[in-house]
């Protein structure tokens, strides 16, 4: 397997008593891209939905690529909708959907406006491979990688390490930086 080439910026470890969807949000606010991960079942899309209340969820439901808005509505198209919605957050739910057609004018919409966006990936790594560093072992995070940090933008990764209870994680964060 192929190692994308980047350097990790700093590595910080939080756990209880950090508001975890309220730091989601100030990163994405600031315009920054960031990378939501962790082993299926533990909650990213809920984090995200509750980071972003007015979050514009971008899904793939029979090979249709979809947006659905805070009430729940699934739109037949994310990117005709998406002008609309421009004070909405883009929330990517499965890092395949970066190479899906249409979403491309997407991002670049949000980038264009200085906004960030989440992208969500499944990480099937144990904790303590995460807190090591091993974030290139997976195809799916180095693919988005490559996508995400594309015209050198960093990219920050929180990867979401177990579910303690009820909205506790315990999760850690990288910042990737591409080579230039």
């Amino acid at each position: 397997m192929r190692q994308f080439e980047g350097e990790k910026l700093r590595s910080i470890d939080f756990h209880i008593g950090v508001d975890l969807p309220r730091k989601l949000a100030s990163y994405v606010e600031a315009g920054e891209r960031v990378l939501l991960g962790g082993r299926p079942g533990h909650g990213k899309t809920v984090l995200a939905m509750r980071a972003f209340p007015n979050g514009y969820l971008v899904d793939k439901r029979d090979e249709v690529l979809t947006g659905k808005t805070p009430g729940g509505c699934v739109l037949p198209s994310a990117q005709e909708r998406w002008a609309a919605r421009t004070g909405s957050t883009l929330i990517i739910d499965e890092t395949q959907l970066l190479a899906a057609a249409g979403l491309a004018q997407l991002i670049e919409q949000v980038n264009s406006a200085g906004r960030g966006y989440v992208a969500i990936v499944q990480m099937h790594r144990p904790a303590t491979s995460t807190r090591q560093g091993d974030w290139m072992e997976s195809v799916a995070v180095d693919r988005a990688l490559q996508m995400m940090s594309s015209g050198g933008r960093e990219v920050r990764i929180i990867a979401l390490e177990e579910r303690l209870r009820g909205d506790e994680f315990s999760w850690s964060e990288r910042v990737f930086r591409p080579r230039r």
